[in-house]
C-alpha cells in the first residue's frame, strides 16, 4: 500500500505534470487516506483538499475547487482552534512547571 505521503507527492507531481486524471484519483485518495486516518481538520486533510482542488482547478472545475477550498478554509480554522487549545495547555504545564523549580 502506498504511504499517504508518498500519496500525496505523487498527486503534486502529476498535477505538475498535467497528468490529470491520474492526479484525480491519486488526490481524492490522498484526501481519504488522511481524513480517514487523522481527521478532517488535520493539516494533512486540509493540504490533500486543497491539492485536489488545484486539480480541479486544472482541469476547469471551478464550482467544484471552490467547494473544496472552502471545506479547507473551514477545517482549517477548526485545526487552527484546537491548536490554541493545545497551546495554551502547554502553556499552562510549563508556567507550573517553573512554579514548581521556583519553589524548590
Amino acid at each position: 500500500m502506498q504511504s499517504i505521503v508518498g500519496r500525496s507527492r505523487l498527486g503534486r507531481a502529476l498535477l505538475a505534470s498535467g497528468d490529470l486524471d491520474r492526479g484525480l484519483i491519486i488526490c481524492r485518495q490522498a484526501v481519504e487516506d488522511t481524513e480517514t486516518r487523522f481527521g478532517r481538520a488535520h493539516v494533512a486533510t486540509v493540504e490533500n483538499r486543497a491539492l485536489l482542488a488545484a486539480v480541479h482547478l486544472k482541469r476547469g472545475e471551478t464550482l467544484v475547487a471552490i467547494n473544496l477550498l472552502e471545506q479547507a478554509r473551514a477545517d482549517s480554522r477548526i485545526a487552527a482552534v484546537q491548536s490554541d487549545r493545545q497551546t495554551e495547555e502547554i502553556l499552562r504545564e510549563l508556567k507550573k512547571a517553573r512554579a514548581s523549580v521556583a519553589q524548590d
